[in-house]
Order: C-alpha cells, then structure tokens, then sequence
C-alpha cells in the first residue's frame, strides 16, 4: 500500500527590475482594480499565484503457483489520485477552491511459463 499528499504552492515573483522603480503587472488580478497596486515591486507575486493539492493512493498484490512443469503469476494494482487547486489570483477567497477531481488507475499482468521436457 502506498499513501501520498502533496502540497504545492506556484506564482511568480518579480526579482529583478533591472533599474526600473516598478513592474506594471497589466495581466494581474482581474479582481484588483486599483491601477496603484498594478505597480509591482521587488518580491511581489505576479501573472498567478495558486496551490495545487494532490492525494493518492495505490495498492497492489500477487499471486503465484508453480509446479515442476508449470508456473503461473497474476498481478493485480489499483491507485485513486485526487487533485485540487485553490486559485489565490484570479478568484475571490470564497471562489478560490476548485472541484476536486478524480482519476482512479488500474494495472493487471497475467503470466505463465511451462517447462517443455526435452528428450
């Protein structure tokens, strides 16, 4: 069994002006429409600012038989991984939460061998 939760937060950042005083963020946030605070400064966040949310998990299990001829394997694996993102940029705080969307993923391998006896 395998257990996961990631946790990611992306946005961009103006690090350098290379001599100018501000940055016009002109894409900015559509809910900001002061024209004052789309002069961004050294360490403001910029363009989108959003954090992504993922949880999975996956299992799996084998079996095998053999005897002096024959050997048979099964493999059999499931994983759910859920997403969700909460957007900081583009949406009020109380629209920043996305659905949460689901993926569920199988897996399966069957094999056998049998050992031909030679004469």
């Amino acid at each position: 069994m395998d257990i996961r939760s990631y946790t990611g937060e992306h946005y961009r950042q103006v690090l350098n002006l290379l001599g100018a005083d501000y940055f016009v963020d002109l894409y900015g946030n559509v809910n900001d429409m002061d024209s004052d605070s789309k002069m961004k400064r050294i360490g403001d966040q910029i363009a989108y600012h959003n954090i992504g949310y993922v949880k999975w998990l996956g299992y799996s299990g084998q079996g095998e038989y053999s005897t002096d001829k024959l050997s048979t394997v099964v493999s059999l694996g499931k994983s759910s991984t859920i997403y969700q993102r909460e957007d900081r940029h583009n949406y009020t705080p109380t629209q920043a939460m996305s659905a949460k969307a689901a993926f569920d993923g199988y897996a399966y391998k069957v094999g056998a061998n049998y050992n031909y006896p030679i004469t």
